[in-house]
């Protein structure tokens, strides 16, 4: 998910006020890419529950999509949202960019050079729930801080799995359920519940009468 909209105000330290920003593109276009990254989790991991529930778990997952899709775009334009700063953007990139390789580099590591393929799956949670809780730190959304929490957790609990070889040969089903398919279904959560709570959030500031002189 990708910051925006009102929470992501800052007023510089010179006392300007920050540039406005009536779009809602970047906590919109955010909001899709964590819909759309939490319906392939829950895809690609639901697979270890057998029939029929895995058809069962995939199309609970494809509606809930079509839910957030629905819920994403009934978000109107914020009128009071600003652009993230340059200091901001510049740490958005810095820390998609070190996901990427913390992610590539320990998949790699996991499948290659300890062959324990079964700790992929979980090293990429830990990274998302970590990038996540930074994002938390940068932009100060609430709902940054309980996603990457959670993620981070089952990203452990999934490591804890592999790596110990408690589950044996299940070992790679009992990840893609606690690494991959509980990950899924949080983020198509996670997703539905800020987007309705932004929704609700500029319906009521629009509602409210504003200071004489303030354009609308």
């Amino acid at each position: 998910m990708v910051p925006g909209g009102a929470d992501a105000r800052r007023i510089p330290e010179n006392g300007a006020v920050a540039r406005p920003s009536v779009q809602w593109h970047g906590a919109r276009v955010g909001a899709l890419i964590g819909a759309v990254g939490g319906v392939l989790f829950v895809v690609l991991n639901a697979w270890p529950l057998g029939e029929p529930w895995t058809n069962v778990a995939i199309g609970i997952g494809v509606a809930w999509f079509l839910w957030d899709l629905r819920a994403i775009m009934r978000v109107p334009e914020d009128p009071d949202a600003v652009r993230p700063d340059a200091r901001q953007m510049q740490a958005f990139w810095i820390v998609v960019a070190l996901e990427v390789i913390l992610i590539i580099g320990g998949t790699q590591l996991a499948i290659r050079v300890l062959d324990i393929p079964s700790a992929s799956l979980p090293w990429v949670a830990t990274v998302l729930g970590v990038h996540w809780l930074v994002f938390r730190m940068v932009f100060r959304q609430e709902v940054f801080l309980w996603l990457g929490w959670f993620t981070l957790s089952c990203g452990v609990v999934g490591l804890m799995v592999a790596l110990t070889g408690v589950a044996g040969s299940d070992a790679l089903a009992a990840t893609a359920i606690a690494s991959g398919l509980i990950v899924g279904a949080v983020m198509l959560v996670a997703v539905g519940i800020d987007a309705g709570r932004r929704r609700e959030s500029i319906i009521m500031r629009r509602a409210r009468p504003r200071p004489p002189g303030r354009s609308t």
